[in-house]
C-alpha cells in the first residue's frame, strides 16, 4: 500500500491512496510532493478556485499513467466529486468504480445509474454471476447435540493473558470441558 507522492505510481504497489486532485496533478505531469498536509491544503482551495466546478475537468492521455493502471477505484465521499469537477479524472481510467457516501445526491445516483448496493438483491447477484448460489445443509455434531467439548489432559493449547494479551503455549494437566 502506497500513498501517491513524488515518485509517482510504483509498479510494486498493489494499492495506491491519494486524493482525486493529486491524481489529476499526476495525469497532467505536474511535480508531486510527499507533503500530505500541504497537498491537502492545496486540494481544498487551489483547484476549486481555479476551475469552473460545474464543468468536469478534461484529462488528456498520459502514457506514464495508462488507463488500465487500476482495476478498482474507490471514491470516498463520492457525492462531493464524482459528477462535477473531477469526473474527468475518474472516467479516465478503465476500472470499476465504487462510490462511498451516506448522502447520495441526484447527480451521484445518475453517475452510477442508480446502482445501489442496498437495492441489489441476492437472487439478482446470482443471476449476474457476481455471487454463487448455495444450499443449506444441517449437520448433527456432538458439540451441537451435547453442547460440551472436552480437551484431553496432555494436549498443548494456546493461552492468552487477558491483561497483557501475550500468547503462550501450555500443556493441560487435567481434562478441560467447555
Amino acid at each position: 500500500v502506497d500513498r501517491l507522492g513524488a515518485s509517482g505510481l510504483q509498479e510494486t504497489s498493489s494499492v495506491v491512496i491519494c486524493t482525486v486532485q493529486k491524481m489529476y496533478a499526476l495525469l497532467r505531469g505536474e511535480t508531486l510532493t510527499d507533503d500530505d498536509q500541504a497537498d491537502a491544503a492545496a486540494d481544498n482551495t487551489a483547484y476549486e478556485e481555479t476551475y469552473e466546478t460545474s464543468t468536469p475537468i478534461e484529462v488528456s492521455y498520459n502514457p506514464k499513467v495508462p488507463i488500465e493502471a487500476f482495476d478498482l477505484i474507490i471514491v470516498d465521499e463520492c457525492h462531493r466529486s464524482i459528477y462535477g469537477l473531477w469526473r474527468g479524472v475518474l472516467e479516465y481510467f478503465d476500472a470499476h468504480l465504487v462510490g462511498l457516501t451516506a448522502t447520495p445526491k441526484l447527480q451521484t445516483l445518475g453517475f452510477f445509474g442508480r446502482n445501489l448496493v442496498s437495492e441489489y438483491t441476492y437472487p439478482q447477484a446470482v443471476a449476474d454471476g457476481v455471487n454463487v448460489d448455495f444450499d443449506v445443509v444441517r449437520m448433527r455434531t456432538s458439540v451441537r447435540e451435547d453442547g460440551r467439548v472436552t480437551i484431553e489432559k496432555g494436549t498443548t493449547v494456546k493461552v492468552k493473558d487477558r491483561r497483557t494479551r501475550r500468547k503462550r503455549y501450555e500443556e493441560l494437566d487435567d481434562d478441560f470441558t467447555y
